[in-house]
C-alpha cells in the first residue's frame, strides 16, 4: 500500500514537472525596415511617400478588424491595443525597430525566432492597405518594399482676400472656411472636410478630395477677431446699383481643379474714415476770423449725431506778397470714423453738415465719399 502510494506521488510529480517543461514560453523582440513608394510614379526607383503611417501587427485577426473598421473617409485610427507604429521620412523609408512576441515552441528554441508581422500603411491621399513580412528576433531585417496607389488628389489653394476699394489685398486678419466634399462613385454619402486659416491679405491651404471627383469646394471667409470692420462683398457681380453689395451669408463656392488653384475673395471695409475737410468761411474779410466752424455727421444718413470737430477761422498769408485771405480753417473730420455695413458700392458716402459759431450754415449739407482723403469747401 505504501509503495503505491509513493509510486503515484512520483508519477504525480512526474506530470507536473513535464507540464511546467512544456508550459514554459519565451519573449522575443525583432524589428523591419523599408520604404513605401507611390505605385504610379515614373522615376526609377519610384519616388517615395512620406508621412504614411505604418502600423505592425503580430495578430492577423487585429490586423484584419482594424483595416475592416476603417469606413474609407475618415482619419485611420486603430482599435486594437497591441501594435507598434512609426511615420515614414520624406524618402518614404521607415523603421520598425522592435516588435514584441511570446512563441511557446521557437524555431530556435530559447536562443531565437521568426515570427510574422501583419501591417497596415496609411495616408490620407492613398488610404489604407494591408502588408506584411517575416521578421528575425534580435534583429532589424530590411525587407518592405510598398506600393500604394493614390486615392485622393491634393490641391495647393492659394488664397487672395481683396479690398475692393483699393483692389490690394488686405491688411486684415481674415478668417478662412474651406469646405471640400468627399463624396465620390464608390463612396458616394462621405462626408465633407473642413480646414480653416487665418491669413493677412494672401496665404495658401492644401486640400485633398477623391481622385475621381471635381469638386466645388465652398468658402466662408469673414474677419477674425471680435471686432468686426471688414467683410466678404460681391466683385462686381451684383445687380445694378449693387455691384459691390456685402454677401448675405459670407460664402462662395468654387470649382477646384490641378494642383494649384488660386482663388480671390472680396471684401471692403465696414469701419470708414470721414475725409478731412478744409476750406474758407464767409467774404473773405476780417470779421471772418475767429469763427468756430463745426461739422457733424451723419451715419445713417438722417440724423447728423457724430461729431467731427471744430475749428477757428484766422487769416492767412497768400503766396509772397504778403497780402492776407481771412476765415481759413482746415482739420475737420481729422481721426473720426464712422460704420456703414449697408452700402452697396465700393465706397460709402457719408452726410455732412457744417456750423459756425453753433448755428447751422445754409445750404451747407454735402455728401462726402470716403475714398477721398480730403475736400476743400467754401462755406458762406
Amino acid at each position: 500500500m505504501i509503495k503505491a502510494l509513493n509510486k503515484a506521488r512520483v508519477i504525480l510529480a512526474g506530470l507536473i514537472l513535464s507540464s511546467l517543461v512544456l508550459s514554459c514560453s519565451s519573449v522575443f523582440s525583432g524589428g523591419t525596415s523599408g520604404r513605401v513608394v507611390d505605385a504610379e510614379s515614373t522615376s526609377n526607383p519610384k519616388e517615395g511617400i512620406s508621412d504614411v503611417e505604418v502600423y505592425a501587427y503580430t495578430s492577423e485577426k487585429d490586423r484584419d478588424s482594424d483595416f475592416d473598421k476603417w469606413n474609407k473617409v475618415e482619419r485611420f485610427s486603430p482599435a486594437s491595443k497591441y501594435y507598434a507604429r512609426t511615420t515614414t521620412g520624406n524618402d518614404g523609408s521607415f523603421v520598425i525597430s522592435k516588435v514584441m512576441w511570446k512563441e511557446w515552441k521557437p524555431v530556435f528554441g530559447k536562443d531565437g525566432d521568426v515570427s510574422e508581422v501583419y501591417l497596415l500603411f496609411y495616408h490620407e491621399n492613398y488610404g489604407l492597405v494591408k502588408g506584411g513580412t517575416l521578421i528575425v528576433s534580435d534583429s532589424t531585417s530590411d525587407s518592405i518594399y510598398q506600393e500604394m496607389t493614390k486615392t485622393k488628389i491634393s490641391t495647393v489653394l492659394n488664397i487672395n482676400v481683396v479690398d475692393v476699394a483699393t483692389g490690394a489685398n488686405t491688411s486684415e486678419l481674415v478668417h478662412v472656411k474651406v469646405t471640400v466634399p468627399q463624396s465620390s462613385e464608390s463612396v458616394p454619402n462621405a462626408a465633407s472636410v473642413t480646414k480653416e486659416t487665418v491669413i493677412a491679405g494672401n496665404g495658401s491651404m492644401i486640400i485633398s478630395y477623391p481622385r475621381d471627383s471635381k469638386p466645388e469646394v465652398s468658402i466662408e471667409y469673414f474677419m477674425a477677431g471680435d471686432e468686426i470692420n471688414f467683410k466678404a462683398c460681391k466683385n462686381g457681380d451684383g445687380e445694378i446699383g449693387k455691384e459691390y453689395a456685402f454677401l448675405e451669408n459670407s460664402v462662395v463656392t468654387k470649382k477646384i481643379e490641378g494642383d494649384s488653384f488660386s482663388v480671390h475673395l472680396y471684401g471692403k471695409k465696414t469701419k470708414l474714415s470721414v475725409p478731412e475737410v478744409h476750406g474758407t468761411y464767409g467774404s473773405n474779410v476780417s470779421a471772418d476770423d475767429g469763427k468756430v466752424i463745426s461739422m457733424k455727421a451723419a451715419p445713417d444718413g438722417t440724423n447728423f449725431v457724430l461729431d467731427c470737430g471744430e475749428v477757428t477761422t484766422e487769416a492767412r498769408p497768400l503766396g509772397t506778397s504778403g497780402s492776407q485771405t481771412h476765415g481759413n480753417f482746415s482739420g475737420l473730420g481729422q481721426n473720426i470714423n464712422f460704420y456703414d455695413d449697408a452700402y452697396t458700392g465700393k465706397y460709402a458716402e457719408i452726410k455732412v453738415k457744417f456750423f459756425a459759431d453753433g448755428s447751422e450754415i445754409s445750404g451747407s449739407e454735402k455728401a462726402l465719399k470716403s475714398n477721398v482723403a480730403s475736400y476743400s469747401v467754401n462755406l458762406k
